[in-house]
């Protein structure tokens, strides 16, 4: 469905952000393996924003260095091997179950 058939929605919504900006990372926070062995690094950007960025991504990145050096090691297969924590849903559940009885 177009709202504005023949129209560049852009044009609309001009958010004052240049698309092709490029955005640079403050640092990095963190990282994770995931279960098929992938290094994932948690990424700060100067925006403020954080997502999960692949180590490829980041390869060439001062930060990735800061991080190494912070670490103390000297690449990232030195890293440490820190598992990504799935949730027990169940204690989820009761937590909130509790919550709620509580707040009568």
């Amino acid at each position: 469905m177009l709202l504005f058939p023949g129209r560049i929605a852009q044009v609309f919504y001009d958010f004052g952000e240049n698309p092709e900006k490029e955005l640079q990372v403050h640092k990095l926070m963190s990282h994770v393996w995931d279960l098929d062995g992938i290094l994932w690094f948690r990424v700060k950007w100067t925006m403020g924003d954080l997502t999960w960025e692949h180590a490829a991504n980041v390869d060439e990145l001062a930060a990735l260095d800061d991080y190494l050096m912070l670490h103390g090691v000297a690449n990232v297969e030195e890293l440490p091997r820190i598992p990504i924590e799935v949730p027990n849903m169940e204690s989820r559940k009761d937590t909130k179950r509790r919550k709620r009885c509580t707040q009568k």
